[in-house]
């Protein structure tokens, strides 16, 4: 079968350019052809699809060097075959150098079609040869964008221990330069394993591999990092072993979040604990609390038992005071926010404070004698006190001073500060320290849940964002100032309120006004409790139904036969909680009033429904004239 064969002839004689034709055609070639004898045609009739040039060496006005010229310069790769009468073997040498195929004399055509052949093959070899090279330099620049794009840190080491190979993540994960380490020693093995890791390679070249191993590599400064490891052998042609390939993925954060996880399983755990203790205390201060107050109104002043039970109701206060935190703590009280003197509370807290923050360390109250009051949760704002107290002492380990601050501040000065101002003024909060303060990489961070600076063991991470939390949920805001090595202010901005609405204790008819008539059913599963309520609200001439649980209290309200109008009960009871008795006897005497005693709750549904508007809540440990006044005000509230 006939080759095309598309060929440019360089020839000043048409014989000669027609006997070339032939020879081919003897050949079995079927030639396209072209014959050109000047540089100018030459040049135009060069093209890429061309199969073969066959010049003479010499024509009148053009010869084969400058048509190789002309050839290389345009970078064809198409075969150059001289054809020509006589020819010096010193020029037939400069040809080739030149980038000519071969000669052919004239006077030995025979060896046209052969040569032609074998320029052919040889070109076809050369382009499937560059193919192959282009297509392995494609794959081998695949494969190291994939090296370097992988998120896993690749390294790859020979029988030496020497680097082959190490990627970018590698580079950060790791800290060394690529040029650092390529062709030297693995550096990443801390020098106490590197006894085991010699062994461990050993095995690998053996054909050992490792699948999601659990290790520490050495960092450039020094440090351990936790990173799960995989290694595979690479092999050559002949199956041999020739390097060990390791990924490697940063474990930090898994290892971080499995650290926070059992951080909070404890921080549940204590805080159970500590809910618990809660309840029960508040239990006892009620009783403790509630009889001193009776007690106190039988008993002269000046009489050493008056003073006496002065002392333990003061105590019970005091205890009262760390029940709250306990519960703050744990987060299981039910908000309650009642206006407050925030400058009060301060003082209420110094004794507190100053045993948290030790000797070593000055604690300054400077407080606006003018101060406006707020409203807010008593409990939460002693936790904003305590943690940012406490977050100050720990960063003056060598001891400082520690300064409270309040003012008011105005709402154009909230707007200076570039912020929308949501209320008509404010009640600035300052807590100021003399410690080691923070960079501002530190500062962006701390108030992310788990975050903390401190030691292991000796931060949750938690107190900071407990205190952003409560100061957002009551439409206050934070700001932060520090510097390391000059200390930490943190800066609390709470929306002020005109007035604390007076409880009037002191007014003598306010005795007369709780007195009442009704019928109250109390349903509290504590003993002393539930004794001290009732003998209350007799004494001020109501009568009083008890039950020990929820269902003994659904009893009486689907057997008694008069009117009740109210139920007082106990949040936390067996069998069926406060929350569920109120429930149940709507269906069935919803013209009764209902009032929720509270401490502590650990189901987050039924403080979420006791935090709704129009529920009345008196917090353990209530005192009998806070409890006798609520009843009233309850009962006495237009339907």
């Amino acid at each position: 079968m006939p080759i095309l064969l598309r060929a440019l002839i360089l020839e000043d004689v048409d014989a000669d350019a027609e006997l070339i034709v032939l020879e081919l055609q003897r050949h079995q070639f079927e030639v396209d052809w072209q014959r050109v004898d000047t540089e100018a045609d030459f040049a135009a009739q060069l093209r890429p699809g061309l199969d073969v040039v066959l010049a003479d060496y010499t024509l009148p006005q053009f010869d084969a060097l400058g048509a190789l010229h002309l050839l290389r310069e345009r970078g064809l790769d198409i075969p150059f075959i001289l054809v020509t009468g006589t020819v010096g073997d010193e020029k037939a040498v400069e040809c080739i150098k030149q980038g000519a195929t071969d000669y052919i004399l004239k006077d030995r055509m025979a060896r046209l079609g052969p040569a032609v052949l074998q320029a052919l093959s040889q070109r076809r070899l050369r382009l499937e040869s560059a193919e192959a090279l282009a297509e392995l330099r494609r794959t081998d620049e695949t494969l190291q964008t994939v090296i370097q794009a992988s998120p896993l840190a690749i390294v790859v080491i020979d029988r030496a221990c020497h680097v082959v190979v190490w990627n970018d993540t590698a580079e950060k994960l790791f800290g060394w330069k690529n040029d650092d380490v390529v062709g030297r020693m693995l550096p990443i093995i801390p020098l106490e394993q590197r006894a085991a890791f010699y062994r461990e390679v050993a095995g690998e070249f053996e054909g050992e591999q490792r699948s999601g191993q659990e290790v520490q590599r050495l960092h450039q400064n020094g440090t351990l990092v936790d990173v799960t490891l995989w290694t595979s052998p690479l092999r050559n042609n002949q199956g041999e072993i020739v390097s060990i390939l390791s990924m490697f993925a940063d474990a930090t954060g898994r290892k971080q979040l499995e650290q926070q996880f059992l951080q909070a399983q404890k921080l549940e755990s204590i805080g159970r604990l500590a809910g618990g203790v809660a309840h029960d205390f508040n239990n006892l201060l009620t009783v403790i609390s509630g009889f001193s107050e009776m007690m106190l109104g039988t008993l002269p002043e000046n009489t050493l038992a008056g003073r006496g039970i002065r002392e333990i109701r003061k105590a019970a206060e005091r205890a009262a005071l760390l029940t709250r935190q306990l519960l703050a703590f744990s987060r299981k009280e039910i908000a309650a926010p009642v206006d407050l003197d925030p400058n009060a509370l301060i003082r209420d807290m110094d004794k507190m404070l100053r045993r948290l923050i030790g000797e070593d360390i000055d604690l300054i109250c400077v407080l606006d004698p003018g101060l406006a009051p707020v409203r807010a949760d008593p409990g939460q704002f002693e936790q904003i006190l305590m943690n940012l107290t406490i977050n100050a002492r720990d960063a003056m380990p060598q001891g400082g001073q520690i300064t409270i601050q309040t003012r008011n501040i105005s709402a154009a000065e909230i707007a200076k500060l570039g912020r929308q101002p949501t209320a008509a003024a404010y009640v600035l909060l300052a807590i100021a320290d003399t410690g080691v303060g923070m960079s501002a990489e530190i500062r962006s961070h701390i108030f992310e849940p788990f975050f903390t600076t401190k030691e292991p063991g000796k931060g949750t991470g938690l107190g900071l964002p407990t205190v952003y939390g409560i100061v957002t949920q009551n439409q206050g805001f934070l700001e932060v100032d520090s510097t390391p090595g000059q200390g930490t202010t943190f800066r609390i901005y709470w929306p002020a309120i005109a007035a604390i609405q007076p409880l009037g204790k002191s007014d003598p008819n306010l005795r007369r006004a709780a007195l009442g008539s009704e019928t109250v059913l109390l349903a509290e599963d504590e003993d002393g409790v539930r004794q001290l309520a009732a003998m209350v609200l007799k004494a001020n001439g109501y009568t009083v139904l008890e039950a020990r649980n929820g269902s003994d209290a659904l009893e009486i309200v689907r057997q008694h036969p008069q009117t009740i109008h109210m139920l007082v009960t106990d949040v936390v009871m067996p069998r069926m909680n406060g929350q569920q008795l109120a429930e149940q006897s709507a269906a069935i005497r919803p013209e009764m009033r209902v009032i929720f005693i509270t401490g502590y709750t650990d189901d987050s549904t039924v403080r979420q429904q006791l935090t709704k508007a129009g529920v009345t809540l008196v917090q353990k440990p209530f005192s009998p004239s806070d409890l006798v006044r609520k009843v009233r005000e309850v009962l006495d509230q237009p339907r």
